[in-house]
């Protein structure tokens, strides 16, 4: 492979560690990409619980031959393992790089072959395996592991009773919804956000309480046919392009799935459609950690309002993890950077690890073209970090 020859034709990419290069079911850009330099992931569901690394590419491999030939989306998520130097081979130059490079040319056919014999071979044995009676079997095992893997709630959730208060008509409205995937058209509550009243100060984790009528229970729209579910603005501007891809991720949990509608709705459909919205989020938002951060730290709030602290930690280590990904590798503005810092610095107070946690409320300090208001905050639970190590270290010497 002649790389000299390589960068003169073509556009040299970099990416910084734990970048996505490309995302599952995300169309892109029509392009092929050589890696040069580094290691690439790829990963099936990432992001998602149960996220699965199928194989680590390096040097000479190359990902995006789907989207180059044949116009089609990813149907893995590769992502930057290390700092990643790679070549665009695009439509416009694909004739000139193939003339031009034909130990690649080479090695692209190749690749396609082996992947074309292996599917041979795949299908002879599944012909031998129905003619032997196998197939059956190892149809109904994985069924089987399916059965016991396809639960929408994870473990530890239990049956609850939100404080629910559907005719609350001052502050919600009903309101007919199409599906933008499948066009199933169902009744919906809305929040009239005009009305809201708040109910005392901003809460230490930045939570808002309202009188009389908590938003959280109304902020998701879940479909009751195919199941997709979103915050209100995702769920209405949704592209049927994302339908099929929707369909086969949730579709698994229909069997255990009732969900009510408008009037009808219920603490269950309210906690399955929190959940049925982090599977959703990588096909409904170009950040989807973020917003799965966002969803998980709700549903952390509403097991903590219901008693139920083992779950409430749970979600909230979740949403940890998502927020310290959207805080390393999305680009934000300084006022939500310094917000998203805030929050960190919340949880890792609030989960005990307080020299982290003063490293991100200092950064929040300093943080120039943030909010003066947070950076107020951040000096008051530095200065609470503080007492609390102190009067550690004092029981340490005492004991």
């Amino acid at each position: 492979m002649n790389l000299n020859s390589l960068l003169k034709l073509s556009s040299v990419k970099r990416y910084n560690k734990d970048a996505p290069i490309l995302k599952e079911g995300a169309k892109g850009p029509e392009e092929m990409l050589i890696i040069l330099q580094g290691q690439v992931g790829v990963f099936k569901d990432y992001g998602a619980p149960g996220q699965t690394l199928l194989q680590i590419l390096g040097p000479g491999d190359f990902v995006g031959e789907r989207g180059l030939f044949l116009g089609l989306e990813p149907l893995s998520t590769n992502v930057a393992l290390e700092p990643i130097i790679a070549v665009a081979i695009t439509r416009q130059n694909s004739t000139e790089f193939f003339a031009t490079q034909p130990e690649m040319t080479f090695t692209v056919i190749s690749h396609i072959c082996e992947m074309h014999e292996n599917l041979r071979k795949e299908h002879e044995a599944l012909i031998a395996d129905v003619r032997s009676g196998v197939a059956t079997k190892k149809l109904q095992a994985a069924e089987s592991k399916a059965s016991r893997t396809s639960k929408l709630f994870p473990e530890g959730h239990g049956s609850y009773q939100l404080p629910i208060n559907n005719a609350l008509d001052e502050y919600l409205y009903e309101d007919t919804v199409t599906c933008p995937l499948c066009k199933y058209v169902f009744p919906n509550l809305f929040v009239i956000v005009s009305k809201l009243r708040r109910d005392g100060a901003t809460e230490r984790d930045q939570r808002v309480r309202y009188k009389d009528i908590e938003p959280m229970f109304y902020e998701i729209v879940s479909c009751p046919g195919c199941l997709f579910a979103a915050e209100k603005e995702a769920f209405l501007g949704a592209s049927k392009r994302i339908a099929e891809k929707v369909k086969d991720e949730v579709s698994r949990f229909r069997s255990e799935l009732h969900l009510k509608a408008g009037y009808e709705r219920d603490t269950f459909t309210i906690f399955a459609g929190y959940y049925l919205a982090l599977h959703c989020a990588p096909y409904s938002h170009d950040d989807y950690q973020m917003e799965q951060a966002s969803l998980w730290q709700k549903l952390s709030r509403m097991y903590s309002d219901i008693g139920d602290q083992e779950m409430s930690d749970l979600a909230i280590k979740n949403a940890l993890e998502k927020y310290r990904y959207s805080y390393e590798n999305i680009r934000m503005s300084p006022g939500r950077e310094q917000q998203v810092g805030f929050v960190i610095g919340d949880i890792l107070q609030r989960l005990g690890d307080l020299d982290e946690a003063r490293q991100f409320f200092y950064n929040v300090k300093i943080n120039k073209m943030g909010s003066p208001i947070f950076k107020r905050q951040a000096e008051l639970r530095l200065e609470e970090t503080r007492e609390i190590l102190n009067k550690k270290k004092r029981e340490e010497k005492e004991s």
